[in-house]
C-alpha cells in the first residue's frame, strides 16, 4: 500500500496543480472531479494521467473482510458515501448479491462508478433514500457534514431492528479541507478531541436506540485532490435494540 501512495504521488504534483486552476468551491462539483477515471482526467486537463482505476481511492480498516463478515447484516446493505463504490465491491465478492446493495453519493460520477458495479445507486444525500436495511454504512464524509444529526437520525430510522450501522470517522471529526472548503457546522462532534468525538457520537446513536458494540482506532489511506494522506480514523459499530 505504501508503494502505491508513493507512485500516485509522483502521478498526483501537475495533475492537483491543474486541477486546483478550476477553483472548485462547491463539494458536489469538487467530488465529481475526485470520481473521474483517468482517461477522463487527462481529457479534462491535458495532462497524462496514468494511475490505475479512479482519482479517488481509499483503503480503510473497514474493508477487511474479516471484519465485514463479522459485522454485516445482509442481505439489504446501504453505504451512504459510496464514492467509486471500493467498499460495495468487497460486499459483492464477499457473496452479498449486487441487487441487494445501494451506493448513495452527492457525486454524479460517483453514482456512475455504483452503477458499473451492478449495485444500486442514487445520486444526492441520504434524505433521498427510502425502505429498511440491515446493514448501513456511514463512511468518513460525516466529518464534513453539515447536518449530522439529521443523517444519524435519518440512519437510525432506516436500519431494521437488529441491524448494524457502522460509522468511520477521523481523529478528530474536522468542518475543512486543505483548500479551505468548509461543508458547515456540526451538531453533534466538536473537532476539539477524539475522545470526546467518540462519546458524543455514542451518546448520539444511544438517544436513537442504538447500542455500540465495537470501537476501533486505525489508519485510513486516502488518495484525492488533497494527495495521499495517512489519516487516523476511528470506527464504530452500533446495533439497533
Amino acid at each position: 500500500m505504501r508503494a502505491e501512495l508513493a507512485q500516485a504521488e509522483r502521478a498526483r504534483e501537475t495533475l492537483t496543480r491543474v486541477l486546483r486552476e478550476f477553483h472548485v468551491t462547491r463539494p458536489e462539483s469538487r467530488y465529481d472531479l475526485e470520481y473521474s477515471t483517468a482517461e477522463e482526467l487527462t481529457r479534462l486537463t491535458g495532462v497524462r494521467v496514468s494511475f490505475s482505476g479512479t482519482h479517488y481511492w481509499f483503503w480503510s480498516p473497514v474493508l477487511r473482510h474479516d471484519f465485514l463478515l463479522d459485522v454485516v447484516q445482509g442481505p439489504r446493505i446501504l453505504d451512504v458515501g459510496a464514492g467509486n463504490g471500493t467498499l460495495l465491491k468487497h460486499l459483492v465478492l464477499l457473496g452479498f448479491p449486487p441487487h441487494h446493495l445501494t451506493g448513495v453519493d452527492i457525486s454524479q460520477k460517483a453514482a456512475r462508478r455504483i452503477r458499473e458495479t451492478g449495485c444500486r445507486a442514487m445520486h444526492g444525500t441520504l434524505a433521498r433514500i427510502s425502505g429498511q436495511f440491515d446493514s448501513i454504512f456511514l463512511s468518513y464524509f460525516v466529518d464534513r457534514d453539515a447536518d449530522q444529526r439529521g443523517t444519524f437520525e435519518k440512519g437510525s430510522e432506516l436500519l431494521a431492528p437488529g441491524g448494524t450501522l457502522v460509522l468511520e470517522g477521523l481523529f478528530p471529526c474536522v468542518l475543512s479541507d486543505s483548500s479551505g472548503v468548509s461543508y458547515g457546522t456540526p451538531n453533534v462532534t466538536r473537532g476539539i478531541s477524539a475522545e470526546e468525538d467518540i462519546e458524543l457520537v455514542v451518546a448520539e446513536f444511544g438517544r436513537l436506540g442504538m447500542k455500540v458494540s465495537r470501537i476501533a482506532a486505525d489508519e485510513r489511506f486516502v488518495y484525492s485532490l488533497d494527495g495521499p494522506e495517512v489519516l487516523p480514523s476511528y470506527t464504530l459499530v452500533f446495533r439497533k435494540i
